[in-house]
């Protein structure tokens, strides 16, 4: 893909998420949530071209993990949390996915998984969510990290 494309994808990607933060912030979950919803969507074009996207230096992997961690909380404040835990461990395995991958950078993968995991870890705590689904995952965040030793 040529870069003015990825770079306009980028860019409509900060454009929604910052609408969508405003329309979170005002309360409104649902419109709010569609942003976020398409924010997602454009970051995972970006993760399709990671290669092209590393080079241009956007950051594909946060731009993920972040439309994730906004549609995570704004279920939270609509109460599904169900829903938003889901969005939560969906950042973590991504992560995992990753690990193979040699244009990612493995420091960048570490550092983003340990905030996914605390950002998991919080939200299940908060929301009283099954501790079993909490142990699941780090059992499989530990095993991940055991394979790339």
């Amino acid at each position: 893909m040529c870069e003015s494309r990825l770079k306009h994808i980028e860019n409509h990607w900060k454009a929604k998420t910052e609408v969508s933060n405003a329309l979170f912030r005002k309360g409104d979950y649902e419109q709010s949530l569609n942003g976020y919803r398409d924010a997602l969507d454009h970051a995972k074009i970006l993760n399709t071209y990671n290669k092209e996207a590393t080079r241009l230096n956007i950051p594909f992997v946060q731009l993920f993990a972040i439309s994730c961690n906004n549609i995570a909380f704004t279920y939270e404040e609509m109460k599904m949390k169900k829903k938003g835990s889901k969005m939560l461990k969906r950042v973590i395995y991504f992560l995992l996915t990753l690990g193979g991958n040699s244009t990612v950078n493995s420091d960048e993968i570490q550092s983003e998984l340990k905030i996914a995991m605390l950002n998991y870890t919080n939200y299940a705590e908060r929301n009283s969510l099954q501790t079993q689904n909490i142990t699941k995952v780090r059992e499989d965040v530990e095993e991940h990290l055991t394979l790339i030793d």
